[in-house]
């Protein structure tokens, strides 16, 4: 209680005039059963949350705001949002300091990105927010990569061995092979492959799994009607995905060889392989799947 007529008191207010704004205050903080409790008793949380709903309830001319957009659940940030948007709609002058991209674009005419201390580029905030975020892409490629060729070295591995899977990749539409996409993206997964005798009618499959384990999608050559009469030697198969419908995420892989009743595995990869999914033009954040749908209002 103490600490909202101090943190008033800082900005200029009487006490008679937090008395007037007092319920709202703890009424948007959402603390009311813990008023009383010294704040030293405090979560981070609830110390920022008690903060924000001074400094906005005082009705100021400016706002400076840092990362508070990321404090407390849900409803206490869907609040934060309509306030701002309600001062926004005031023309009054609101700073923004967050990772929060998206709502910075809700919120934001106008961004800063700075790295280190230093500017990096300034204008539209969604123009400077994609900027960021494809340095942020090409930045998390590159540690993709590494890490796919360290979880490539765990999973499970098993079979009879007369054909054996050398190697899989991904490549995007190029040809190129990467193992970072955007939702939306074409890939294409190659499977190659090495056999030490002929072997007629083999299926290849490809799974994908979330890193939590949930199995997604488990194609094969057989249920997709591509039989193959046989191989012998090496060569490769390849998998086409015509639009990646994965949401953003760490996504482990298996492929396989098996014989055409699907019961006898000559080599069977399983979760050993590792792309992942970045924000694209898709900026669906709810689940694992990105259904190609529209929206009509009637």
């Amino acid at each position: 209680r103490e600490n909202i007529y101090l943190n008033a008191s800082i900005l200029g207010f009487k006490k008679k005039e937090v008395d007037e704004i007092f319920d709202d205050i703890v009424e948007f903080a959402s603390i009311g059963e813990f008023i009383d409790t010294p704040v030293k008793h405090y979560s981070s949380g609830m110390f920022v949350r008690l903060g924000f709903a001074v400094a906005i309830n005082v009705e100021p001319d400016i706002l400076l705001i840092d990362e508070v957009l990321a404090v407390g659940d849900e409803q206490f940030q869907r609040k934060c949002n309509e306030k701002i948007l309600q001062f926004k709609r005031q023309k009054k002058t609101i700073i923004i300091v967050s990772h929060a991209l998206e709502e910075l674009r809700t919120l934001c005419d106008e961004a800063l990105w700075l790295h280190k201390g230093k500017l990096k580029k300034s204008g539209r905030a969604e123009d400077v927010i994609d900027s960021y975020l494809k340095e942020v892409y090409l930045n998390e490629e590159q540690l993709a990569d590494g890490r796919a060729k360290q979880i490539g070295e765990y999973g499970r591995r098993w079979g009879s061995g007369e054909a054996q899977i050398t190697k899989v990749e991904f490549l995007d539409e190029e040809g190129k092979k990467k193992t970072f996409f955007k939702t939306g993206d074409k890939m294409i997964v190659r499977i190659n492959y090495k056999t030490n005798k002929k072997i007629e009618k083999p299926v290849f499959g490809f799974a994908v799994h979330t890193d939590q384990g949930l199995h997604l999608s488990g194609p094969n050559t057989r249920l997709s009607n591509n039989t193959l009469d046989y191989i012998d030697g090496e060569g490769t198969v390849e998998y086409h995905i015509k639009s990646l419908p994965f949401l953003k995420g760490k996504y482990l892989c298996s492929a396989a060889i098996y014989d055409y009743s699907c019961r006898h595995p000559y080599d069977h990869q399983e979760e050993m392989h590792v792309f992942e999914i970045a924000d694209g033009t898709i900026k669906e954040t709810y689940g694992v799947l990105h259904m190609p749908a529209k929206w009509e209002v009637k």
